[in-house]
């Protein structure tokens, strides 16, 4: 007598469980990108008052400088669209900071064709004891040297002078920086870090 095949439900179940899974990752993805993708447009159109690329990293992190209320928060009603501005996370003035991490944003669609970005992430305090203030900076990768990734990096030039590195480097350094706000046209308030000095660093 032949033998007959069996299907097991059990690996037929693991199996649409597994395709579920992978459709919501990839859903949840897809809407991720949609959301960054609005945000970058957003940007672009004023990108020529900025001065240096940004996103809005913190989108699920209060944005409110300490203590200001949410009460106190702006809703615009423009072009038939409701927003609720970003707004700066550290107010303006002289910062400590240190440089927690370096990611890269690769294949980014913009106007003007495809780039690539750093992101630093720095940890910004304004006085002794107070809580850190974490903030994510984008900067498009450019070798030009009046490009805004060009010129922050010009900031370490006294303590690599010589060397070759590689940006994880970066990551741990402290010093002092300077903090300035700029809005764009659509409302959104952003950090501008200008590197004032690095403390002594040992390789």
């Amino acid at each position: 007598m032949a033998l007959k095949k069996v299907r097991r439900p059990v690996l037929q179940g693991e199996k649409e469980f597994n395709e579920m899974k992978e459709k919501e990752r990839v859903s949840a993805l897809e809407q991720e990108s949609e959301a960054q993708e609005l945000q970058l447009e957003n940007i672009e159109e004023s990108q020529g008052e900025l001065p240096y690329d940004t996103n809005n990293f913190d989108t699920n992190h209060s944005n409110l400088i300490e203590g200001e209320s949410p009460l106190e928060r702006l809703i615009t009603f423009l072009d038939g669209k409701v927003r609720l501005p970003r707004k700066a996370k550290v107010g303006k003035g002289e910062c400590l900071f240190q440089i927690n991490s370096v990611a890269t944003k690769e294949g980014i669609q913009g106007k003007f064709g495809y780039y690539d970005q750093y992101l630093f992430t720095f940890s910004l305090t304004q006085s002794s004891g107070e809580v850190p203030v974490q903030i994510t900076v984008p900067f498009t990768i450019s070798s030009n040297p009046e490009s805004p990734l060009m010129k922050f990096l010009m900031s370490f030039k006294s303590i690599f002078e010589g060397q070759r590195i590689t940006v994880q480097q970066l990551v741990g350094l402290r010093g002092t920086c300077e903090i300035d706000h700029y809005i764009t046209e659509a409302g959104d308030e952003y950090e501008r870090l200008v590197v004032k000095s690095i403390e002594n660093h040992t390789n």
